[in-house]
């Protein structure tokens, strides 16, 4: 989908537009659209950049001086800016809004967002979620559906290292781990169990600044006192009794990591894959899957994909926006809340002491313990 001179001419808004995903967003949204930009940013020396880099678009450092209702909206900012953008854009009556990933730092704010969101039904948030475009998980997924086969083993590696990041961070190993809970869900979800137990820890390693850390935190309650540093998790789909999955996310690194492999049997066969996230081959990033027969260690898949995950979830996204074409890839908010309140109760789990959290997927608990995970 290229920019056209049919495309609406009401202004598309991009909210956090100095953030470090900016950069590569504008570029993207710019060829899908040829719409004018509204380019907001608190910090004044980052509008100034903006006015520079982007001299034919509107740059504003907040939202009351949009003087439009915007179609289309995109949201950049920092975690802790996300609950209030949304609302402000839902309130303006914004139609579509796409998030970056987690959607708001905690469930309290996914009550009021979803409480926010039922009085706008004409609008739709879709969250950024790039490894659903992943197209070695695509692959995975369809080889799995083929052979009518059921997981039995998941295992996820993700983290980078930010020991040289000393800014205070709130919702920042939300914002990385659920990277990987996502994907542990996507593979789950086909099998519909009725919910997850999570025993979890999450460690505390002092690797921002400690002292303005704490000083974040005595201004924003979002600000932990102590900067989570990672999160190891066993999760066990309830009536999935031969399935297990864990996930171990951290900041902790020497360099980035991420990878998932596991197991998964079909007709007294199993076979056993990997993902290798951000490989690199011929000079290029790309999701490498390799899928072997445990018995005969026979290879059934060995391939590259392009790493195009961004752009394939931002054309996804103007589709849906502009032609009103779903893509099944895409996170909508409910989908999105879900992972947010599983990353949740691995921090339920750790402040009991390493204690089994039950996290209903489907059934009538109490409601923010009822998740579902069929959402789209």
């Amino acid at each position: 989908m290229n920019a056209s001179s049919t495309d609406k001419q009401t202004p598309v808004v991009i909210v956090g537009a100095g953030g470090v995903m900016a950069a590569t967003y504008i570029p993207l949204i710019r060829s899908h659209t040829s719409a004018p930009l509204i380019l907001v940013e608190l910090d004044p020396a980052k509008v100034l950049r903006l006015q520079r880099d982007y001299p034919g678009a509107t740059v504003i450092r907040s939202l009351d001086g949009t003087g439009c209702v915007p179609d289309i909206a995109f949201v950049l900012s920092n975690t802790p800016a996300h609950f209030g953008n949304l609302r402000d854009l839902l309130r303006m009556g914004c139609k579509r809004m796409f998030v970056e990933k987690p959607v708001v730092l905690n469930a309290s704010e996914a009550e009021q967002l979803e409480a926010e969101a039922e009085m706008v039904p004409s609008s739709s948030i879709h969250v950024a979620y790039l490894m659903r475009f992943s197209r070695s998980v695509s692959q995975l997924k369809a080889l799995m559906s083929g052979f009518h086969a059921e997981p039995r083993e998941i295992h996820v590696e993700w983290g980078k290292n930010r020991t040289g990041d000393k800014r205070p961070t709130a919702g920042a190993l939300a914002d990385e781990s659920v990277h990987g809970m996502g994907i542990i869900v996507d593979l789950l979800r086909p099998y519909r169990p009725s919910g997850l137990t999570i025993s979890a820890r999450v460690g505390f390693v002092p690797y921002v600044d400690i002292a303005s850390q704490s000083l974040a935190s005595s201004a924003d309650a979002f600000f932990p006192a102590s900067p989570s540093s990672g999160v190891s998790s066993v999760i066990q789909p309830v009536g999935m009794p031969n399935t297990i999955a864990t996930l171990r996310s951290s900041f902790l690194r020497v360099s980035q990591h991420r990878v998932v492999n596991g197991a998964f049997q079909a007709a007294g066969d199993v076979y056993l894959f990997e993902i290798q996230f951000d490989a690199i081959s011929d000079g290029k990033r790309c999701d490498h899957l390799t899928v072997i027969r445990a018995s005969d260690q026979s290879v059934l898949c060995d391939t590259n994909s392009a790493n195009n995950r961004v752009a394939d979830e931002i054309e996804a996204f103007f589709a849906l926006a502009e032609q009103g074409e779903i893509d099944e890839r895409l996170t909508t908010m409910d989908a999105a809340l879900v992972l947010l309140r599983i990353t949740e109760a691995c921090e339920r789990s750790n402040a009991d002491g390493f204690s089994a959290e039950l996290v209903k997927l489907q059934g009538s608990v109490a409601p923010e313990r009822t998740l579902n995970l069929s959402v789209a």
